[in-house]
């Protein structure tokens, strides 16, 4: 490849990593399970300069005998602050494997998506 052919390869990518970089406006942050409580605790980063209310969703699945199984599902509409939110959601775990799809909704559409393992 020609000098001048990956010089417009590197300016096309760094304008599609420029012109992505603020489609991110949430992510989540620590994700911990209160015993004493039976909550599950989470954090919420609003990277966006204003409050917005969105919706969260934390869909539970317990994982035994090498299966993945629906064990609850938690939704929520919050207001984020610009920067660090912390919520909860009232749910018994007991010890064992989780896996945790957590989502931020707005409008009806899916504005950041996570998956986290947590055992307890």
């Amino acid at each position: 490849m020609s000098i001048r052919k990956e010089i417009i390869a590197l300016m096309f990518l760094l304008a599609v990593m420029a012109a992505l970089s603020g489609c991110m406006n949430y992510s989540f942050g620590d994700l911990t399970y209160n015993d004493s409580e039976k909550k599950l605790v989470f954090e919420v980063n609003n990277n966006a300069d204003e409050e917005t209310i969105t919706t969260i969703q934390i869909t539970v699945f317990s994982l035994d005998d090498f299966r993945q199984k629906e064990y609850k599902q938690c939704v929520g509409t919050f207001n984020l602050k610009p920067g660090l939110n912390e919520y909860s959601f009232p749910v018994v775990l007991e010890k064992g494997n989780y896996k945790m799809y957590l989502y931020v909704l707005k409008d009806k559409t899916r504005k950041s998506a996570e998956i986290r393992d947590l055992t307890i």
